[in-house]
């Protein structure tokens, strides 16, 4: 078995409703009050399509949120919006709602890029979507998207990259992007895969040769 990783080559994170937002684009937002998504994008080499893949993990690797980006990591479900104007707590951690952890990614059908904030939200396959948690107590998150890696490897769809999103109601999480000044924290697929045999093997048939 061989273990591979690819780079992110672009990203972006804009607000879902694609309000022409600014963003530090060494960050990607998923989630908060603003309902964030990102765009990754990953370019496969050639030689990976006469591969047996065994699994692939898109890796991510948190930023803590800062202070004064904690009004933008609540909720912004309607229901806990109000609670907290009408209680004057807009600081509280969550919303005590189910789905306050709740993180989906899918492949997309559509290109994106750096301006993709000031046009329409890129198509995706919401039938290969995958759901994701986050746990707090780890510095990173990984997302198996072995099925996915496996359409684009088969052609079942164009690569064009994948969409992070969450759910009305839940938090925000900030990852490097693959422009942060630390390497380390560019986000990565690790691929595993062995060698695919496109050729029978040679056999040998015992026998005896007379020289002359």
């Amino acid at each position: 078995m061989a273990i591979l990783d690819l780079i992110c080559k672009s990203s972006v994170s804009f607000p879902k409703d694609c309000s022409n937002t600014k963003m530090d684009n060494k960050l990607l937002y998923v989630g908060g009050a603003y309902n964030y998504l990102s765009c990754l994008y990953f370019p496969i080499s050639p030689h990976l399509y006469n591969k047996d893949l065994i699994s692939a993990k898109l890796i991510l690797f948190k930023h803590p949120i800062s202070q004064h980006k904690a009004i933008c990591s609540k909720c912004c479900c309607s229901e806990c919006f109000s609670y907290y104007k009408e209680h004057d707590c807009l600081n509280k951690n969550d919303c005590n709602n189910d789905n306050s952890n709740d993180y989906f990614l899918c492949p997309l059908l559509e290109y994106f890029s750096v301006y993709s904030d000031s046009y329409s939200t890129p198509k995706a396959d919401l039938s290969k979507k995958i759901s994701f948690v986050d746990d707090a107590n780890l510095c990173y998150t990984e997302i198996d998207i072995t099925k996915i890696m496996e359409s684009w490897l088969y052609e079942d769809i164009d690569n064009k990259g994948v969409m992070l999103f969450a759910n009305n109601c839940s938090n925000l999480i900030s990852y490097g992007s693959e422009k942060d000044d630390v390497s380390g924290m560019h986000p990565a697929v690790r691929l595993a895969y062995k060698e695919k045999h496109c050729h029978k093997e040679l056999s040998s048939i015992p026998c005896t040769v007379e020289v002359k």
